[in-house]
């Protein structure tokens, strides 16, 4: 039986640069996998992520930024002004970029 991927995420890097697109709802191992690639990579390089999130699951969101936070000077994220007010997380450890609501 196939397992359908609930999330894919658009990742482009120009080193030291990496931007990563959340489209989907993110399940659990594969947001606990691309975490610890992101950390590791965080960790051992002098990279910026710049996140764009697009999901509309924002306990998934808020399991990926906090698990990032330590990291944060080196995040910028985009987010929409309606996903932002629902995600609980210190928002003052990233660099932030509120989109306005589509819907």
């Amino acid at each position: 039986m196939a397992r359908l991927r609930r999330f894919v995420p658009d990742v482009s890097f120009e080193l030291p640069n990496v931007s990563m697109t959340v489209h989907n709802a993110i399940d659990s191992p594969t947001l606990r996998r691309t975490t610890r690639h992101l950390r590791r990579l965080l960790r051992k390089t002098p990279s910026t992520l710049t996140l764009h999130l697009e999901s509309r699951d924002a306990a998934a969101v808020e399991r990926l930024l906090r698990r990032l936070t330590r990291h944060g000077d080196r995040i910028f994220v985009s987010i929409g002004e309606r996903l932002r007010e629902i995600v609980d997380v210190d928002w003052s450890a990233f660099q932030l970029a509120v989109a306005p609501s589509s819907r």
